[in-house]
């Protein structure tokens, strides 16, 4: 996949985020997001609610890099 709108970056960064959780064992719920670009670079902010918390979520790309240069970043404050 290649990212050439920042709302392209949303369910990949969602999924990623949820992945991420489950993998763990932990169901991640309430997924909010907003998006924008910057120059050549689309941003996720998203939100997810774990284990009674919101959890931040941020996710960047370059625009028109492919899906294995994403970078995501979960604030997760019990990690």
């Amino acid at each position: 996949m290649v990212f050439n709108q920042a709302s392209e970056l949303v369910p990949w960064c969602k999924a990623e985020a949820e992945a991420h959780y489950i993998g763990q064992g932990i169901t991640p719920f309430q997924w909010t997001a907003r998006y924008h670009d910057r120059s050549n670079v689309l941003y996720v902010e998203g939100r997810l609610r774990v284990h009674g918390d919101d959890v931040a979520v941020n996710c960047r790309v370059a625009r028109g890099a492919r899906e294995r240069h994403a970078i995501i970043e979960i604030d997760d404050p019990t990690s």
